[in-house]
């Protein structure tokens, strides 16, 4: 028994099938298959019930073994975490590249409590598109980069090293007093004529929304592009027009002019920590790189 099979059942667990499943864990399926019949003989009990046709569900015994594995996830990462706080002997510069988007609040408050710990650690922040990032970490001027998933379809990833640290779906900014504020969710036709801020045509999720327009045969009334979400907001909250965020919103806009209403289809964005394999030889990289994975455990393992 291993803490990547207590990742491998979570994971299982959520997406209930087994491609996607291993797909986000960046691992074949038939490895993921593999992992999970080599626990459950070892454990000697059945931790999923496997149907033709039918997603993958937790077995009785199962759920208690997810209790019991994400309790021991969140007291390990804690306690790495923890150390991480000992490590303020480190001198160096670690250069960060993020991608130009909305929705990096928790990574910043993750990246601050990293300061606070290593303060002799200079870190340098550098906000891009995702295809850029991902030549500049290449040509060896960034050490690591925080990008969309969407994007890792288009390189090779044998020379990476990436872990998906959050997950979110994209929702839509009104204001409270606009008339889709009332709508349960917003789908492509609610927009018909509307005014709409569409995010910048660099973002991952650009595409996917513009798609979901011509699916639905809806023309809205674009007045712009940005993925800066202070414009967003602006735009919201004024009334001026409707904007897109990600439902990591929520709870900062709940006593704010401004409502995030769930978008159908639903449009998933996955942020990724990734650096070179290589890069990893360096301890202040691979200490950065694995204290951001770490923290960012704990809070998933406390909301599941």
């Amino acid at each position: 028994m291993n803490l990547n099979q207590f990742q491998y059942v979570a994971k299982l667990a959520e997406t209930k099938n087994y491609t996607k499943a291993a797909e986000l864990l960046y691992i074949t399926q038939p490895t993921l298959s593999q992992q999970i019949k080599k626990l459950e003989d070892e454990l000697g009990v059945k931790l999923f019930n496997r149907k033709k046709k039918q997603e993958v569900t937790l077995t009785k015994a199962g759920v208690e073994f997810l209790y019991y594995a994400n309790k021991i996830q969140i007291e390990l990462s804690r306690m790495k975490v923890a150390l991480g706080t000992h490590k303020a002997d480190y001198e160096g510069k670690l250069h960060i590249g993020l991608v130009n988007a909305f929705g990096h609040g928790e990574l910043y408050r993750h990246m601050m409590k990293y300061s606070e710990s290593s303060p002799n650690v200079k870190v340098d922040f550098h906000i891009d598109n995702s295809p850029e990032l991902i030549r500049k970490m290449v040509k060896g001027d960034l050490d690591i980069i925080f990008i969309t998933t969407n994007f890792f379809d288009r390189i090779v990833t044998d020379d990476l090293a990436l872990a998906s640290i959050y997950s979110s779906n994209i929702a839509v900014a009104v204001n409270k007093d606009h008339t889709l504020a009332n709508l349960k969710e917003i789908h492509p036709s609610d927009l018909h004529l509307q005014n709409v801020l569409l995010v910048s045509n660099k973002s991952s999720v650009y595409n996917q929304i513009t798609t979901s327009f011509k699916d639905a045969n809806a023309k809205p009334n674009i007045i712009g592009e940005s993925s800066q979400e202070d414009v967003i907001k602006d735009v919201a909250a004024s009334g001026m027009g409707i904007g897109f965020l990600t439902d990591s919103y929520n709870d900062e806009l709940q006593d704010s002019a401004i409502k995030l209403i769930p978008y159908v289809p639903t449009i998933e964005r996955t942020v990724n920590i990734c650096t070179l394999k290589e890069s990893l030889k360096s301890k202040l990289i691979a200490d950065f790189y694995q204290y951001t994975i770490d923290a960012f455990e704990i809070n998933k393992a406390l909301e599941d």
